[in-house]
């Protein structure tokens, strides 16, 4: 769902991919796994696109309540 959120914060900043991934810099193909949410941005990547994106860390972070109905280690 982190990948989902910085998409929506590129767009509503109104970036391209290709323009994030060039600021960052990473590989466009990397930003393009992460936005999907095939694999997750380590911490430092995170701050990188936040900067990117002049925004806070937190804001692409979801909330934990949108979190919550796809949390499985909650079923054990």
């Amino acid at each position: 769902m982190i990948g989902a959120q910085i998409r929506e914060v590129r767009r509503e900043r109104g970036l391209s991919g290709d323009h994030l991934a060039h600021a960052i810099p990473l590989d466009r193909a990397h930003l393009g796994l992460i936005e999907t949410g095939k694999i997750a941005p380590n911490v430092k990547t995170l701050v990188k696109i936040a900067a990117a994106l002049e925004c806070e860390v937190g804001d692409l972070i979801p909330y934990v309540e949108d979190l919550l109905p796809h949390a499985d280690w909650l079923e054990e």
